[in-house]
């Protein structure tokens, strides 16, 4: 019981019984299951039975204890190691089991957080195991970005790249996983440039000596998105072309719909405001059909909060203000409801520049910020600055107060363009030259 009790101290938070066995297992001579339950006899363990599967945890104070005595024992670094891998291969199973771009989110996974940095913190330093620290953040990624943790992921997964050594040694699977998810942060941590292509090259180098279609067109998503922030409209649009090609029609729902954004998206930015509309129609149909509500595009948005948001950009251009206003408004509630914060951030974008169009003033500037809000409590800086760069916007639009440095960064070349349409006195020359090409 005791050897149990100090095992169970390397769990953060709660854990089921078949997790407690398994840290405990391989180094118990005795059967734990009875020492487990004599503990919850004890009182030593708490239990929780009020969820599908009862859920164990250890009092602070009980805790604190027995991981001294894990120490004092000279056992923190087997122990470490068994709670390391055993969250690893949690997430692999369920990572395997799970579509690669509409694995259902729960609170189950949520509940795992704690652990999941305490074991990644465990492989850099207790261990001096950076591969172990690679499966890792490459099977859980999706729980960072669902609980939109990306700038504390990012740093994570350079450090793991950089004290790897010889990538090669590397299991291909692991480091795609791990370059894409840098994709994304670097996306919504720093915005376009050219950490982000790399990283995006990187994984579709490996996707294609792999074979993995799948990451094949994850790369390219990052690919294209890196143009759309470039300000290269044109080569985006084709890329965006290459990632629905790889999806033939009335396969892989997921991966359809994913495809339908990027083209809205990108038809929008070239100015094809009528086919972008299609793309959305076409894109929300599908959505439709799938219970969207528990799925969440590979670490992405909503895809009906995030369709409808740019949707509302194109009914603006189109003419249709109000319902431009009205469809825009939804996006924000439907990412609200989602309580996803980088869908929040999208939806918002979108309804601030509609605002914007819209000489909704007041509007505008409590959206932004919101934006801010959002953003700033999660270190988002690409979002962070485009809340800012709406409430210069609005300054000059509601006040006349022209904002000498209100281009940030972070933010893409859209920025410019989009302040361009507040007042000539904020036009800038290359958007001009890029607008007429």
């Amino acid at each position: 019981q005791k050897a149990v009790l100090r095992r169970l101290s390397v769990f953060a938070g709660a854990f089921s019984f078949d997790s407690a066995v398994a840290v405990c297992e391989d180094d118990v001579s005795a059967d734990p299951y009875d020492a487990i339950d004599e503990l919850v006899l004890k009182s030593l363990i708490t239990i929780d039975t009020g969820t599908d599967i009862a859920r164990y945890r250890l009092l602070e104070v009980t805790r604190a204890y027995a991981l001294e005595k894990l120490k004092d024992a000279g056992e923190l670094v087997a122990a470490s190691r068994s709670h390391a891998q055993h969250v690893c291969s949690v997430f692999e199973r369920l990572e395997a089991d799970s579509p690669l771009y509409g694995a259902a989110w729960d609170a189950g996974r949520a509940r795992w957080m704690d652990d999941i940095q305490l074991a990644v913190q465990a492989s850099f330093c207790t261990l001096s195991d950076p591969g172990l620290g690679m499966r890792l953040l490459g099977a859980t990624a999706s729980v960072w970005y669902q609980r939109s943790l990306m700038d504390e992921y990012r740093t994570r997964a350079e450090e793991a790249l950089e004290k790897a050594g010889d990538p090669a040694e590397q299991p291909a699977a692991t480091l795609m996983r791990l370059w894409y998810s840098l994709v994304l942060c670097y996306w919504y941590t720093r915005g376009p440039g050219p950490d982000m292509a790399r990283a995006a090259r990187r994984t579709f180098d490996l996707a294609r000596r792999s074979r993995s279609v799948d990451f094949e067109r994850l790369a390219l998503w990052g690919l294209w998105q890196e143009r759309n922030g470039s300000g290269d409209y044109a080569e985006a649009l084709g890329l965006a072309r290459e990632y629905a090609a790889l999806t033939p029609p009335g396969t892989e729902p997921e991966a359809a719909i994913m495809g339908g954004r990027m083209m809205q998206w990108s038809l929008h930015l070239v100015g094809e405001q009528a086919s972008s509309r299609e793309e959305a129609t076409m894109a929300l149909s599908l959505i439709r059909r799938i219970d969207h509500r528990h799925v969440l595009g590979r670490y992405q948005l909503d895809p009906h909060a995030a369709t409808n948001a740019a949707l509302a950009r194109a009914l603006w251009l189109r003419g249709f203000p109000a319902e431009a206003l009205a469809v825009a408004a939804q996006a924000v509630q439907s990412a609200r409801s989602a309580q996803h914060a980088l869908t929040l951030c999208f939806a918002l974008f979108n309804q601030c520049t509609v605002l914007l169009w819209c000489g909704r003033w007041a509007d505008l500037d409590r959206q932004a910020d919101a934006l801010i809000e959002v953003s700033t409590v999660l270190r988002l800086g690409l979002w962070k600055g485009w809340g800012q760069t709406f409430k210069d916007a609005y300054a000059y639009g509601a006040q006349c107060v022209v904002v000498p440095q209100w281009r940030n960064p972070i933010c893409s070349l859209l920025q410019i363009e989009v302040m361009a349409t507040v007042s000539d006195e904020l036009l800038d020359e290359e958007a001009l030259v890029r607008a007429e090409a």
